[in-house]
């Protein structure tokens, strides 16, 4: 499979941002680099990432700014891309063990195919989870035949000339990954879903953190 970098924006991740990374290194299929860019973190999530440099078949990047909206991160982090494919996930996800290997598959095997969405599963273990799911989290939706949560930026691959194509993501603190989204399709790139490619997405359990 071709060489992949990894795109994360992170703030303030310092619980997270270590499972994160043991699920980057656990993956069937490794990236060339995975790209951490922080937006302005007051705790440790830098120091965190940090240490993890140089551990890896794989090269763990931090790029640091004083402030940066996920959107603006990713831009970052896409123009940062030593490599013409790129995968965006967030802090916050574990990532299946097969989850790079089943995104990137579809475009491994069709040189055509331009974008990837695989699928994504919230961790639901409290009741203030099982509220939040019910209020902002899509229903699974039916793609190929088969039925799955999918078009979510924190499980997607795309090449490089797609997002400069449309114009990378917008400068705003939510929504920026629907309306990126909502570009690409509308510049007509072709795109496959991957329904084995799993995430698994840690929602909020408080209401400042929703």
């Amino acid at each position: 499979m071709k060489s992949i970098t990894l795109v994360i924006p992170v703030k303030n991740e310092e619980r997270s941002v270590q499972a994160l990374i043991d699920s980057i290194a656990a993956q069937t299929v490794l990236p060339a680099e995975a790209i951490l860019i922080d937006g302005g973190s007051s705790d440790g999530t830098k120091e965190v990432i940090k240490a993890n440099a140089g551990k890896f078949p794989f090269d763990v990047r931090l790029v640091e700014t004083e402030k940066a909206y996920p959107g603006e991160a990713r831009n970052i982090g896409i123009r940062e891309s030593r490599n013409d494919i790129i995968a965006f996930t967030d802090a916050g996800i574990r990532l299946d063990k097969r989850w790079l290997e089943e995104l990137a598959r579809p475009m491994d095997i069709d040189e055509s195919v331009e974008v990837v969405y695989g699928a994504y599963e919230p961790v639901v273990d409290s009741f203030l989870k099982e509220c939040s799911l019910i209020a902002y989290v899509s229903p699974k939706d039916r793609e190929g035949g088969k039925l799955f949560r999918t078009n979510f930026i924190a499980s997607s691959l795309f090449r490089k000339k797609v997002c400069e194509d449309a114009g990378l993501f917008p400068p705003f603190r939510a929504a920026e990954d629907r309306i990126f989204m909502e570009k690409v399709r509308a510049f007509g790139a072709k795109t496959v879903y991957a329904d084995r490619a799993v995430v698994y997405w840690d929602i909020p359990d408080s209401i400042g953190g929703i």
